[in-house]
C-alpha cells in the first residue's frame, strides 16, 4: 500500500541499457531485447523499492517495457527531467540509481552529493545482471 511506498528505498531505472540491450529476446519496437534475467530483476526490485523509470525514452516506450514485462503499464512511474536525469533527484531522499552511462555533469552531481555507493552503472550491452541484485540486496541489508 501507500505507506509501503514511503517506507522503501527509492529505485530510478533507466530503460536504455539496464533494461533494453541489444541482444536478447528482439523487440522492434524498443530497437532491443529484455533479457529473460531483467522479468525477474523486475520482480523482486518491485518488491523492495520504490521503483521508477528516470530515462530520456518516451512514456509510451516505458509502458511498452511494462507490458513486455507483464506489468500493469503504470506499476512503474515515469520520471521525467530537463537536462540531466540527476534533475529528478532529489538528494537527500534515500534512492539508488541504476543506469549505464552518466553524463559528465550528472557524474559531476553524483560525486558533489557524494552518492557514489548509491549509483549503480551496469555494461549497456548485458543490462541488469545477478551481480547487481547482490549489490542493492547488499545496501538492503545494511539500512
Amino acid at each position: 500500500g501507500e505507506l509501503d511506498r514511503i517506507m522503501k528505498p527509492l529505485l530510478y531505472i533507466d530503460i536504455e541499457g539496464p533494461i533494453i540491450t541489444p541482444g536478447g529476446h528482439d523487440n522492434h519496437r524498443l530497437g532491443g531485447g529484455i533479457s529473460d534475467y531483467v522479468k525477474g530483476f523486475m520482480g523482486w526490485s518491485m518488491d523492495k523499492f520504490d521503483v521508477r523509470w528516470l530515462t530520456c525514452r518516451s512514456p509510451r516506450d516505458a509502458f511498452h517495457v511494462a507490458a513486455v514485462l507483464k506489468l500493469p503499464s503504470d506499476a512503474i512511474p515515469f520520471t521525467s527531467f530537463d537536462v540531466n536525469k540527476t534533475d529528478a533527484i532529489d538528494p537527500k531522499s534515500n534512492f539508488f540509481w541504476i543506469d549505464s552511462t552518466l553524463i559528465p555533469s550528472e557524474v559531476d552531481w553524483v560525486a558533489r552529493h557524494g552518492h557514489q555507493d548509491r549509483v549503480i552503472t551496469v555494461d549497456p550491452l548485458h543490462g541488469v545482471q545477478p551481480e547487481h541484485r547482490a549489490l542493492l540486496e547488499k545496501f538492503l541489508n545494511k539500512h
